[in-house]
């Protein structure tokens, strides 16, 4: 009885051959070039015999005169000794007459569905834990902290704002988004903060803040800047600062806050007309929203960008800089392009979580032309992932571990 084959990993490649070839043609080039690369112990016909490797999947087309072919190489192979047999895969250049480019796109581990069940599972089971067990003791911290500040916390106004005790006596005030930044503010003895609880301004904030110095402190993202744009035209707000780039205020620590609020920026110094502005960038300093890390963090991934084809400075490069930093920016997230055919307008084909970004890649088929988007480092996995889903331009936030870059692709870091 013949004992079934279970792989542990599936070795997965792409072939271009320069002329027309058959599967056979592919088995004996693999079989004849890779016996003189590889040691010994590697040889693929022993491989085979002591059910290290199973038989090679082939599948081909052929189009104009060449040939594709789509190979799969399942294996019991430990790590060290696959990585070797993948890259010496890559080393086959020649089918026949024909000049060959071999390129590994994956290495698919059998077990991940198993995983992946799992996790689904346990989500689902921890889901139930949560809403049956352990309501109450996952609020206790929050509720907590609640109870200890609300003595301090006042309502003023007609719109019941909550606040710290001393904004009406204060000289200085700090607005803040909602109740749960005053919370915060107050537990490090900000108690000069009141909030606005929503995107519009009201009154009450307007009519408190005249004759005093008020510091308008918002979240750091798009509705922070939305609710900056309109104190700005409707309130006599002195400062603005900012939480980190994709924090709310309720968040921060202590250090966080103090530096956010003694990089605060006066309103006065502002260059260009507010309602003109479509991001924080339009409205603020360069240094208001970039940090020395952030600065040390560009500079490392300009050096890394040293030999990679990146993207020319474009109408298209600046729209998939903004279009990245204003909606992936800070959450961890990707999202797949088409290729635009001749101006700037690109239309989402699907978004997700980085985590589960490769398994997306892998899943998509068609011809049509891509971009990747990613709040991510870029690294030869995911290039070797994109090359047959037909992917044009990659963006990520960093760079690193790039030794082969297709010619047909495009790679850049945000800037």
């Amino acid at each position: 009885m013949t004992r079934a084959f279970h792989p542990k990993y599936i070795i997965k490649a792409k072939m271009f051959c320069e002329g027309i070839v058959e599967k056979s043609d592919i088995i004996g080039a693999i079989f004849g070039q890779l016996d003189g690369i590889l040691p010994e112990s590697l040889n693929l016909q022993r491989l085979q015999e002591t059910k290290k490797i199973d038989r090679m999947q082939v599948e081909i087309s052929h189009q104009n005169g060449k040939t594709k072919a789509w190979l799969k190489i399942p294996t019991t192979l430990p790590k060290v000794k696959l990585a070797i047999l993948a890259a010496a895969l890559e080393q086959v250049n020649r089918v026949g007459p024909s000049k060959t480019e071999t390129i590994v796109t994956n290495i698919a581990d059998t077990l991940e569905k198993a995983r992946d069940e799992v996790i689904e599972r346990a989500s689902e089971i921890l889901g139930q834990w949560n809403q049956m067990v352990t309501p109450k003791r996952a609020n206790l911290l929050s509720q907590v902290e609640e109870s200890l500040y609300r003595p301090k916390i006042v309502n003023i106004g007609k719109e019941n704002l909550p606040a710290g005790s001393r904004v009406k006596k204060s000289n200085e005030i700090i607005v803040v988004e909602g109740r749960a930044d005053v919370l915060t503010m107050l537990k490090y003895g900000f108690d000069n903060t009141i909030a606005i609880q929503g995107a519009s301004i009201p009154d009450t904030v307007k009519d408190l803040i005249k004759g005093k110095i008020a510091t308008l402190f918002v979240d750091g993202d798009r509705s922070g800047f939305l609710i900056t744009k309109e104190a700005l035209t409707t309130t006599d707000v002195d400062y603005i600062a900012r939480a980190p780039q994709g924090k709310e205020v309720q968040d921060l620590s202590l250090k966080e806050i103090r530096d956010a609020l003694n990089r605060k920026i006066p309103v006065k110094s502002l260059k260009i007309e507010v309602e003109n502005a479509l991001t924080f960038k339009d409205i603020a300093p360069k240094e208001f929203f970039q940090t020395p890390e952030g600065e040390e963090k560009k500079k490392a991934a300009m050096k890394k960008l040293k030999n990679i084809r990146t993207l020319h400075d474009s109408k298209l490069r600046r729209k998939l800089f903004s279009t990245l930093r204003e909606n992936l920016l800070g959450k961890e997230e990707f999202a797949i392009y088409e290729y635009p055919k001749k101006d700037t307008n690109i239309t989402m084909i699907q978004k997700g979580q980085i985590a589960g970004m490769e398994k997306s890649i892998m899943e998509l088929k068609g011809k049509t032309e891509k971009i990747l988007l990613m709040d991510g480092t870029v690294n030869q996995k995911i290039i070797n992932s994109c090359v047959p889903a037909n992917f044009k331009i990659i963006v990520g936030t960093d760079i690193e571990d790039v030794v082969k870059q297709p010619y047909s692709l495009k790679i850049d870091v945000l800037q």
